[in-house]
């Protein structure tokens, strides 16, 4: 049918798209915080690049959101966001002040923040309810195997050169830069909805429905926890266990794997249970990061964790955003990520700069690994004590079955495969 064949091809060129661009993204973006160690970056300073990097994508998102759910257009946002995007990298690469860089890639963020909410609208306005969990699934799968090819063409780029050369770096970040200008072309042909008759006006806060409000709420304080502990993590790897680049892409590198694995399962619960359970199993599986950090004492055991993290990787990847779809009007779907993206990244920032400057000042007191390990496990329990505010949301659209009764099912499956054995 001429339908079908149109969705096809958006979810085709959609998939492009995310998949050039996560090459880019998977080849630069994860070394950015390593470059800056290497460059000698202290506690402080890395407490302030992640705090900036969760606050300037995300607080800037709701007038970009509001502009273009005004306009009924994304596309021209999202070209915008892609360029200047790239130009950030390429600056950077003549840049080794760790200050200077953290304001560079700091423009890089605000870029992001014209992508990221016109991006998931484009998404919505394309992909329908019930379809969700296939198309995100199908479209993010394209991103992970891209993501998986660029992170093994490290892997063979740091082969070829010293594993603590400063240099290797920026050559990373002209090869993000150069694909994500690329990952344009894809985006263009993708048509806008249009400017609607209806004049669309701002959304309030207090105009949202409660059961959106009360999610938003939830993920302030996790991510204020759960943010505790960014800055941390790489001095852990860099310092603590002593990662090589090498090292470092492999973990990179199995995260990724582990992810695009549990992908079209995330997806296929999705569309039968909805997302709510599976945010609450994501909100979880992510406690147990930041204690594996504190009690490590060797890169296999990061290995592991990314290995496991897959699955809570992958339920953000496809569910946050099916949720926030379902909450969301026709006309508000931008405004709805800007809320919230706003929301979060005000409480990574809040919890970033916290944990950076108090990892720093207990380092004056105990061993870095000691301060490390208290940072981490405050992180911990306060992400296990949020957790538990999920337990309130409902999903605001009806699906077929439960969380609860597909786990059951596979259960059942599983012991009656292995009684059979």
């Amino acid at each position: 049918m001429p339908g079908d064949e149109k969705k096809d091809r958006t979810v085709t060129l959609f998939g492009a798209r995310e998949a050039v661009r996560s090459f880019g993204d998977n080849v630069s973006m994860p070394y950015v915080p390593f470059y800056l160690t290497r460059l000698n970056a202290t506690l402080s300073q890395m407490g302030v690049f992640q705090a900036l990097q969760s606050l300037l994508p995300n607080i800037f998102q709701l007038p970009w959101g509001y502009i273009s759910d005004r306009l009924g257009r994304r596309v021209p946002f999202i070209v915008a966001g892609a360029v200047l995007a790239s130009m950030t990298l390429i600056f950077a690469t003549f840049v080794s002040d760790v200050t200077l860089l953290i304001m560079i890639f700091s423009l890089n963020a605000v870029a992001l923040s014209i992508m990221i909410p016109t991006t998931s609208a484009l998404l919505g306005d394309k992909i329908k309810h019930g379809e969700r969990g296939r198309g995100l699934s199908k479209i993010l799968n394209f991103a992970l195997v891209a993501g998986i090819l660029g992170n093994i063409s490290v892997l063979v780029y740091f082969t070829l050169f010293s594993s603590t050369d400063v240099d290797v770096f920026r050559t990373l970040l002209v090869v993000g830069a150069v694909f994500g200008l690329v990952s344009v072309v894809f985006i263009i042909p993708i048509k806008d909805k249009g400017s609607s008759k209806v004049k669309h006006r701002f959304v309030t806060w207090s105009k949202l429905c409660p059961e959106f409000r009360y999610f938003v709420k939830a993920q302030v304080i996790y991510n204020f926890f759960m943010s505790f502990a960014w800055p941390v993590f790489y001095i852990t790897m860099a310092y603590v266990l002593g990662a090589s680049n090498m090292e470092i892409a492999i973990s990179t590198l199995i995260g990724v794997v582990a992810t695009i694995a549990f992908q079209p399962l995330v997806g296929r619960v999705l569309d039968k249970a909805g997302p709510v359970g599976l945010i609450i199993v994501s909100r979880f599986v992510f406690v147990i990061v930041p204690f594996a950090y504190g009690f490590a004492n060797a890169m296999w055991q990061i290995y592991v964790l990314n290995l496991v993290l897959g699955v809570g990787m992958a339920i953000i990847n496809v569910a946050f955003t099916a949720y926030i779809l379902d909450m969301s009007t026709e006309e508000t779907k931008a405004e709805h990520f800007s809320y919230h993206n706003l929301a979060v990244g005000v409480a990574g920032f809040a919890g970033s700069l916290i944990g950076g400057f108090m990892a720093n000042y207990l380092q004056s007191i105990w061993p870095l690994a000691t301060a490390l390990l208290i940072v981490y496990v405050a992180s911990g329990f306060g992400r296990l004590a949020a957790a538990n505010m999920y337990f309130d949301m409902r999903d605001s659209q009806r699906y077929p079955t439960t969380t609860r009764q597909i786990a059951n099912e596979y259960i059942t499956r599983l012991r009656i495969f292995l009684y059979r054995q």
